[in-house]
């Protein structure tokens, strides 16, 4: 049976003894009958288990919150752009979601562009769902360029394949507000 040793209990035991070195809060180190330290028996061990388990539950959940950024952060408000292209990419996750488009320019020279909306659940309460666009559909595209001179735009409305225009962008970011879209 594993159970704690008291004070004096730790003290007079030799053999089992570990460390009587003093521990934070002034313990003193033994082991019980088994040679466990008295924490990691019983409920303590679960309890012990439980509290690393959300420590590194807490740890994974916040990385990816360290992806999301304002507009002013990424994109430059005073260098608007539209992009006409197909799309080749759709990558619907969180936090934002990204599609890829292949810009023609009047030579015929193809450039790729990533344009970056809103998360999904935003996406979808302003009308936009993810089957609504398809590999080789053709998308327009208003937003913002990246401030890194990358191809990347902030996609702040778009027009599908079937006409409706939504907006793209992620509510409450800070960005410039595209008249005529549902933010």
């Amino acid at each position: 049976m594993n159970r704690r040793n008291s004070p004096a209990q730790c003290q007079s035991k030799s053999p089992p003894m570990v460390s009587r070195r003093p521990l934070s809060f002034g313990a003193r180190r033994c082991l019980t009958s088994s040679g466990v330290p008295p924490i990691l028996t019983g409920m303590n061990a679960r309890l012990t288990a439980f509290a690393a388990l959300m420590a590194a539950a807490g740890l994974l959940m916040a990385a990816p919150a360290g992806a999301h950024h304002s507009f002013a952060a990424e994109f430059d408000g005073s260098k608007p752009m539209r992009l006409v292209g197909t799309i080749t990419k759709v990558e619907w996750t969180n936090p934002h979601a990204f599609f890829y488009i292949d810009v023609k320019d009047d030579q015929g020279n193809v450039t790729k562009w990533a344009c970056e909306g809103g998360g999904p659940g935003a996406l979808s309460r302003r009308g936009w769902k993810k089957g609504d666009v398809k590999l080789g559909d053709t998308l327009i595209v208003d937003g913002y360029l990246a401030r890194d001179g990358s191809h990347l735009i902030d996609a702040r409305r778009v027009t599908l394949p079937d006409g409706r225009i939504v907006s793209g962008a992620s509510a409450g970011d800070g960005g410039p507000q595209v008249p005529g879209t549902n933010p």
